[in-house]
């Protein structure tokens, strides 16, 4: 096997795997929200806490580490992606032989990463405060402050969600692109 091919393999192996942490915390999340809170669980931590809230509570305790491994996974594939591109694409970036092509799947490995920063600053950061009192005014029986706290998390929330859904089309695209790339390189 010749360099470009094991380069090609290991990029769209790259491209993979951050596309699949991008959908299994999504899938994660919609299993864990649409199962769990029917059952009604409780946790003696929120006791006195309305079962409703309650069940949110846990689901997302329970959903919480799939998206840290999901943030912290996108944050090595790019880099990875990139210095995987660059040696395929580096010096061809700038030639006249399919131009667009090379720099559109550049340019969405970088919106990839942007769409990751950009959830974190603009959402993620008060999403985690609110989700920090929440919990610690469930724990300490000041119910009022920890729905006041879910319902702010909750006001964020599509926001976040439009944030993935923008990063799995991003990176599934550059995922089919970078397929034919491959396919059609010499």
């Amino acid at each position: 096997m010749n360099r470009r091919r094991i380069l090609w393999t290991a990029l769209l192996c790259v491209l993979s795997l951050w596309l699949t942490v991008i959908l299994a915390a999504g899938m994660a999340a919609a299993v864990v929200f649409t199962n769990l809170p029917p059952l009604e669980p409780t946790a003696p931590i929120f006791e006195g806490l309305a079962q409703p809230y309650q069940a949110r509570l846990i689901a997302g305790v329970a959903t919480e580490g799939a998206f840290r491994i999901a943030d912290v996974a996108q944050l090595i594939c790019f880099p990875l992606a990139m210095v995987l591109f660059l040696l395929l694409e580096g010096k061809a970036v700038f030639r006249k032989v399919r131009p667009i092509e090379r720099q559109l799947r550049g340019c969405l490995l970088i919106a990839g990463l942007l769409l990751v920063l950009i959830r974190w600053q603009w959402v993620g950061f008060q999403m985690q405060e609110h989700l920090a009192v929440e919990r610690h005014a469930a724990q300490t029986g000041l119910f009022d402050k920890a729905i006041e706290a879910q319902n702010l998390f909750l006001e964020l929330h599509p926001i976040a969600a439009h944030l993935w859904e923008a990063s799995a089309l991003v990176i599934g695209l550059a995922f089919v692109l970078h397929v034919w790339a491959a396919v059609h390189s010499r």
